[in-house]
């Protein structure tokens, strides 16, 4: 153990208790079946909070992507009831822009569904957190003095 101080703002403590109090909570936590559900829990709750928000902007995104369809599809339908040779020249220019506007808005589409699913992964499962938790005393045995005190800083 690295022999250094914690300082609070009322008093000091001695590292090694702090670590072992640290390393004596996740044991209990990876022991603790209820517990740990609870905690994955909370922390899944907060990657849900953020799917509302990223789904009323896809919503909005496939409802433009919608619209600037249509809107070329209109175009197009216009093209094909003109008589030959009637087509003005901004109407290529028009066609080109809607094009880009409605592969633009199939991008964010596209994102916006990949940060979707993303948060979906990204939650937590309880098993596989109370593996890494078991092992954690096992990897911490293994690192030298400075690398356990900035492991568990981190923690």
């Amino acid at each position: 153990m690295v022999p250094f101080y914690c300082a609070t703002a009322q008093s000091s403590w001695r590292a090694e208790f702090v670590e072992e109090a640290v390393l004596g909570h996740l044991s209990r936590l990876a022991d603790d079946e209820e517990l740990l559900g609870m905690v994955i829990e909370r922390a899944n709750e907060r990657i849900d909070d953020s799917a509302p928000e990223r789904r009323e902007e896809l919503r909005l995104a496939v409802e433009r992507r919608g619209k600037l369809v249509s809107e070329r599809d209109g175009l197009v339908a216009n093209l094909m009831a003109a008589p030959s040779g009637s087509v003005p020249p901004s109407f290529w220019a028009k066609a080109k822009e809607l094009e880009a506007d409605v592969v633009a808005a199939e991008v964010e589409v596209a994102r916006l569904e990949r940060e979707l699913a993303d948060l979906q992964r990204s939650k937590l499962k309880v098993e596989d957190y109370r593996e890494a938790l078991k092992k954690f005393r096992e990897v911490y045995g293994q690192l030298d003095p400075l690398q356990q005190s900035n492991l568990l800083a981190y923690v």
